[in-house]
């Protein structure tokens, strides 16, 4: 039995790569589509899968570098002769990057997997996406996914229609805004200029939503996720973030980083009697939820808001 686990296994790595894992347990198919054997084995990998390039285009990689390069300009580096360095390593990585050949033989299946890759995105009538619960591949009709975004979005209790995006797209007013607001507080010096330049917003984007299916729940509903990314307060945001971090973690004492840490304090902790029990409470489109009114009201009270935060 071992001996032909292992001759299968050899002839599997000859057929499909060393990455190979045929078993297709992390995709949900909701479809009436039918995935082929080809289409199973590219998606088993998941959404972040990439195939190998068929060439490197130098232009690409050093641009990709160079932007890296301007990423950790506004980190102080420990010396002087520690940012030349750095730029010199970062420019022979890239160099060397160019100049290594692609070994393809790794991945056999690189042409069929090409057209397996080609086929589900011009397919019309099913939509790809990851769970919203762990990892994995789901795949829905595409007519079922869109009526279900139209349900959400067609609570008028929650959302309100504005008209044409080209009359009611104020994205660029926003941009503006931020920019002049963050020019007056790099003049006044309240923020550095490396910092003005790190989240100054341009060229921003127009939000997008999106949906994630909860396969573990009845009937497949799907979560609304609006993503900011690329938008005028992205930047802003992700810097802000890093200066709250100290205030939420100095405060949020009954508060645990991931479910990592929260099931081991759940395997330390010992419940003082029998009588206590753990419960879960779900928490439905909360902020979609929240009247614009109260949460107005809650950041003009600071008395309530404080006294909502233990005394340290």
């Amino acid at each position: 039995m071992a001996k032909n686990e292992r001759n299968l296994s050899r002839l599997i790595t000859q057929r499909f790569g060393n990455n190979a894992s045929p078993d297709g347990k992390n995709i949900v198919n909701l479809s009436d589509y039918k995935l082929t054997s080809t289409e199973e084995f590219v998606l088993s990998h998941g959404l972040n899968f990439c195939l190998p390039p068929t060439t490197i285009k130098s232009e690409e990689v050093f641009a990709e570098f160079e932007v890296l390069m301007a990423q950790l300009y506004h980190r102080k580096a420990n010396s002087a002769d520690n940012l030349p360095a750095l730029k010199a390593r970062l420019s022979d990585l890239a160099h060397a990057y160019c100049g290594y050949p692609i070994d393809s033989a790794n991945f056999l299946m690189t042409k069929e997997c090409f057209r397996a890759i080609k086929a589900l995105r011009q397919n019309p009538d099913i939509h790809i996406s990851k769970p919203d619960k762990g990892s994995g591949v789901v795949i829905l009709n595409k007519r079922d996914y869109i009526l279900k975004m139209e349900a959400i979005l067609g609570d008028e209790s929650k959302f309100k229609t504005l008209g044409p995006a080209a009359e009611f797209d104020n994205i660029a007013k926003i941009e503006r805004r931020i920019q002049r607001r963050l020019f007056s507080l790099k003049k006044n010096g309240s923020i550095t200029p490396e910092v003005y330049a790190s989240i100054r917003p341009v060229g921003a984007q127009r939000p997008r939503m999106y949906g994630l299916p909860k396969t573990h729940k009845t009937n497949v509903p799907v979560r609304p996720i609006l993503s900011m990314i690329g938008s005028a307060q992205h930047k802003l945001a992700k810097w802000l973030i890093g200066i709250l971090e100290p205030v939420r973690s100095m405060y949020d004492s009954h508060c645990v980083a991931d479910s990592f840490t929260f099931a081991h304090e759940m395997k330390t902790t010992d419940l003082p009697n029998s009588n206590m029990f753990l419960g879960s409470y779900d928490i439905v489109s909360l902020f979609k939820n929240a009247p614009l009114t109260v949460a107005k009201q809650n950041t003009k009270a600071p008395a309530r808001l404080r006294a909502a935060v233990p005394d340290r």
